[in-house]
């Protein structure tokens, strides 16, 4: 190949990227970007976990702090679950922010039940003790009798 007479090949490299050829010789591509989405409600709001630096002879549990993504003071990744969230300010030694107001946030995400948990608690089921009657059935629960 000859260069063109009056055009500037200055910022043009000379050999190509190492993953460009790799790419060329197997088809592969890079994975799409995961979907942006809107932040509408507690639940749906990111959160993230920030871990204090303990020494290495400490004895008590490391201390956390919960935080949203829109904290002023804390810039890290926001990856956890409303449920991951819920756990992480449950543990013993769990702080939550209040610069962002992650404790309000947090007190709503408890009053609001989970999918799959029982809203109210639920009466403990009674059964019969062995050798006596079960109410409906003629025979004993432990299948004894007439």
């Amino acid at each position: 190949m000859q260069p063109i007479d009056g055009v500037s090949y200055q910022g043009v490299p000379l050999t190509r990227h190492r993953d460009a050829i790799i790419r060329a010789r197997t088809g592969r591509r890079l994975p799409e970007p995961p979907p942006q989405h809107t932040v509408t409600a507690a639940n749906e709001m990111g959160w993230g976990v920030e871990r204090e630096r303990q020494a290495y002879d400490a004895t008590g549990p490391r201390r956390i702090h919960v935080h949203t993504e829109d904290c002023p003071i804390f810039k890290g990744p926001f990856d956890l679950t409303a449920a991951q969230t819920l756990q992480a300010a449950a543990q013993p030694a769990a702080a939550i922010c209040t610069m962002c107001s992650a404790d309000k946030k947090i007190t709503q995400l408890r009053q609001h039940s989970t999918p799959g948990t029982p809203s109210a608690p639920q009466a403990p089921v009674r059964r019969s003790a062995v050798g006596q009657r079960a109410p409906g059935h003629s025979r004993p629960a432990d299948g004894s009798g007439p």
